[in-house]
């Protein structure tokens, strides 16, 4: 009787640990180098270093197909890249749709403004001194639709340009000097301004073009509808007067229904605010409570949100709560000794917690090179919650660690660890 109680005290724990580690992983591959991203249902992986960009095979984790130079995605799917003297669309499966030669190859190519639709807006800039940008329009065939010049003599290039890898906005947004314009991609044609009088940064949510800045009794956030420039709302009393306020790019956090903005003084943060994009209601999220614990840096909230939910963490305990209202949904507590981060969509929530290290933890075997890996990448659990009831879906412990994660339909999820590239989630 004594032996078999010991073959169950110790058999039981080795059975927890296999399907914990075991029972979720729909596959494991080669890892993948940069960031993941999904648009408009396609995995991609974006290197900033060597600016390339790969579409990630979701079926076994292979790159279905890989660019190199300058990227962009569009909303609608599918890559806009330049190379050399030629801007190029390909297709989700990496097809080309079209190619056009650009007048004067790349010395006159400074970026692409916005997509929709199959359209194409790039910026051709005269290469001294910029005196002037033309704005140009491509079809959905590869032709050129219409073009318009641009004074931009009192802008710099990354107050208006996409950057490289990034998601594109559906409307080209310029900030000139008195007052900004909204322009058509498909035609050219402006819908609408708003003025640039204390603005700072501006960014497109959905339907919805949030500009923010100012300070003191002139800090406020702005809503316009991208259709026509319609004002929506006005925020303001938000700040102090020696603070001012901004939105955040929405490829960091947020949705197309929530934005969030930061109040700073002289360069530190000194509030986080969600934003209803529709009616510009203002919430401010308590900074030292959603984040990692004891946190003063309100520019986490992209490691400690997903979808409307923000995510307080205390040592392994996590609490979800709706970013507009400050109402709990759900409580739990995560495996491991600390949470690391809360991420994932408006479905599937993902809690990354540190796991003992291999010599406090006899189910994690050591890793060759541990002594020279940083605290990243030591044992982690990846932890699979359904985003609206707290259900937890799965845990999984990765002993190798967690450099990336990404939500996926169905709560799978993938997990970019520093030796692999793993699938969670069910056949």
């Amino acid at each position: 009787m004594a032996v078999l109680l010991a073959v169950v005290l110790i058999g039981a724990p080795h059975l927890a640990h296999r399907a914990e580690t075991d029972s979720a992983v729909i596959w494991t591959a080669d890892r993948i180098r940069g960031q993941l991203m999904v648009v408009d249902g396609t995995v991609y992986a974006a290197e900033a270093i060597d600016e390339t960009l790969g579409s990630v095979d979701v079926d076994d984790g292979s790159l279905a197909w890989e660019l190199s130079g300058g990227t962009w995605l569009p909303q609608d799917g599918g890559v806009i890249a330049v190379d050399s003297d030629e801007l190029s669309r390909y297709t989700a499966e990496g097809d080309l749709k079209w190619q056009l030669d650009l007048p004067g190859g790349q010395d006159e190519f400074d970026g692409v403004f916005a997509a929709r639709d199959g359209y194409v807006v790039y910026a051709s800039c005269d290469s001294e001194e910029r005196p002037d940008c033309h704005l140009v329009g491509i079809d959905p065939s590869g032709q050129e639709a219409w073009q318009r010049e641009l004074d931009t003599a009192h802008l710099e290039r990354w107050d208006f340009l996409a950057s490289e890898g990034e998601v594109l906005p559906t409307v080209v947004t310029v900030p000139q000097a008195e007052r900004g314009l909204l322009i058509d991609p498909e035609s050219g044609e402006v819908l609408g301004g708003f003025p640039m009088e204390h603005v700072r940064e501006q960014h497109v949510y959905g339907d919805v073009l949030v500009t923010g800045g100012g300070s003191g009794s002139e800090c406020r956030l702005d809503g316009y509808r991208i259709t026509d420039g319609e004002h929506l709302w006005r925020a303001d009393e938000l700040c102090s007067s020696e603070e001012y306020v901004y939105p955040l790019p929405p490829h960091r956090a947020g949705t197309d229904a929530l934005a969030y903005a930061v109040v700073e003084a002289s360069t530190e943060p000194q509030a986080l605010l969600a934003m209803d994009v529709a009616d510009g209601t203002v919430q401010e999220v308590p900074s030292r409570d959603f984040g990692a614990s004891a946190s003063e840096r309100p520019l986490d909230v992209w490691d400690f949100s997903a979808g409307g939910l923000v995510f307080r963490s205390s040592t392994v305990d996590v609490t979800a709560s709706e970013a507009l209202t400050l109402q709990r949904r759900w409580q739990l507590e995560s495996p491991g000794v600390r949470v690391r981060s809360v991420t994932g969509d408006s479905e599937t929530a993902v809690i990354i917690s540190a796991a003992r290290a291999a010599e406090h933890n006899p189910m994690v075997a050591p890793l060759a090179d541990e002594s020279e890996r940083d605290f990243l990448q030591h044992p982690a659990y990846v932890t699979v919650v359904d985003a609206d009831s707290g259900e937890i879906i799965s845990t999984t412990l990765v002993p190798e660690g967690v450099s990336d994660v990404r939500a996926l339909p169905g709560h799978r999820v993938l997990v970019n660890t520093f030796d692999a590239l793993m699938l969670l989630g069910e056949e």
